[in-house]
């Protein structure tokens, strides 16, 4: 099917995820050299795509969570068990993030007042990205650290939302 839509694109893999609490098929495509080097370092291992596993980070509700990252944002709106909506964008400056969440807010009918929006990754508190989200979302935080891990000190030194995510994703799996 991806191949149908976008055309065939030697040198990678199609991989697919099947969610069952959305009965959804999450289906993407991996660099074939990649996809090589982890089955030979971890052979038989499960992997899975990110879009695969935000569905599982978070309360409950209607929430918008984003992980960023240099220059890219990984967003998922969800209402409660219910995936609206996810995907990655990229951005030059802080008005395009808000753009796309106003935008999705906008097309899935969804009030920036009742919505909880869920940060993560690599955006601070003191940030002008940060300043400009918040100017239009009543309800932002940054995702809560699970007690199901536990990190070595060097960890300490930095904020704790710039690696919840991963830590989600690997307990996740």
């Amino acid at each position: 099917m991806l191949s149908l839509v976008f055309g065939p694109r030697p040198g990678y893999v199609n991989k697919s995820d099947f969610l069952p609490k959305y009965n959804l098929y999450n289906i993407y495509r991996i660099s074939s050299s990649l996809y090589k080097i982890i089955n030979e370092k971890f052979p038989g291992c499960n992997e899975s795509h990110q879009f695969s596993i935000l569905p599982g980070i978070g309360d409950g509700g209607i929430t918008i969570l984003c992980v960023f990252y240099n220059n890219g944002c990984s967003i998922r709106l969800q209402n409660g068990e219910d995936l609206l909506f996810t995907n990655y964008f990229v951005f030059t400056v802080p008005s395009d993030i808000v753009y796309y969440l106003l935008s999705i807010c906008n097309n899935f009918n969804v009030d920036v007042q009742n919505v909880s929006l869920i940060l993560s990754g690599l955006i601070e508190k003191d940030s002008i990205l940060y300043k400009e989200i918040y100017k239009y979302f009543l309800s932002v935080s940054f995702l809560s650290s699970s007690t199901q891990y536990t990190c070595q000190e060097g960890f300490n030194d930095y904020p704790q939302h710039y690696f919840n995510y991963l830590f989600e994703i690997a307990t996740c799996v």
